[in-house]
């Protein structure tokens, strides 16, 4: 095309100190990280060296990114829980139609009080994180930001620990009721399978178990007054 011509014209050889060069941008090294998930939710590092950020893109104030970090902490906390249990809440009612439909010996699996009991389980603690979680969120609409971290924080870690420590029995119990047909990636026990792989994130993602549990008595104890029995 002509403008094309014209513009290879301006960037032909004009001399041995007129030449004119254009400067190929070079991406940052990169590689993805391999998690056991969907092909579709990888994550990426990349490894910025050498690059030199204006001042002006400071965001915040200078050596405060961890306070930007931690103010988003129950938030974040928050919505981990109610996308950890609601997948817990699919793997107990995979488990409902499962022990329904199996047959065993004449008889339907739910027929079995061992099956009956490991339902109850899980199905206490799906409803029993779930409450928390209405409570915890009705209190978050009626405080300010700093209400929250005042008085939130430590039951939001709870919160999070009960879920994501709920989140492993479920699996466990789901397992042991679809027997074999919850290690196949495909089929009928194809959910239970892939909770049992990705249940472990809720509890990695946003401060570990051990930190939450940790957190959560620090902020009781920040208030309880000096008693004594």
């Amino acid at each position: 095309m002509d403008h094309e011509r014209a513009l290879r014209g301006l960037l032909r050889h004009r001399g041995p100190h007129r030449r004119a060069r254009r400067r190929r941008r070079v991406a940052p090294p990169r590689r993805a990280l391999r998690r056991p998930r969907d092909e579709a939710d990888q994550d990426v590092v990349f490894a910025v060296r050498g690059y030199r950020v204006p001042a002006e893109n400071l965001l915040g104030e200078e050596n405060g990114g961890f306070k930007c970090i931690m103010h988003n902490f129950n938030h974040e906390r928050w919505y981990i829980v109610a996308g950890a249990n609601r997948a817990s809440r699919l793997v107990v009612e995979e488990c409902y139609k499962w022990a329904n439909q199996r047959v065993v010996f004449g008889n339907p699996l739910i027929a079995q009080p061992v099956i009956r009991n490991k339902l109850a389980r899980i199905t206490s603690l799906v409803e029993g994180v779930h409450a928390w979680l209405e409570a915890i969120t009705y209190q978050m609409q009626h405080m300010t930001h700093a209400e929250q971290a005042n008085h939130l924080a430590g039951p939001i870690a709870l919160l999070k620990l009960f879920c994501t420590r709920s989140a492993n029995v479920v699996s466990d119990e789901a397992c042991q009721i679809f027997g074999g047909r919850a290690i196949t990636q495909t089929g009928m026990g194809k959910v239970v399978e892939q909770f049992q792989r990705s249940a472990k994130f809720a509890a990695i993602l946003g401060g570990s178990e051990e930190i939450m549990a940790e957190l959560g008595v620090k902020q009781a104890m920040r208030g309880f007054p000096n008693a004594r029995l």
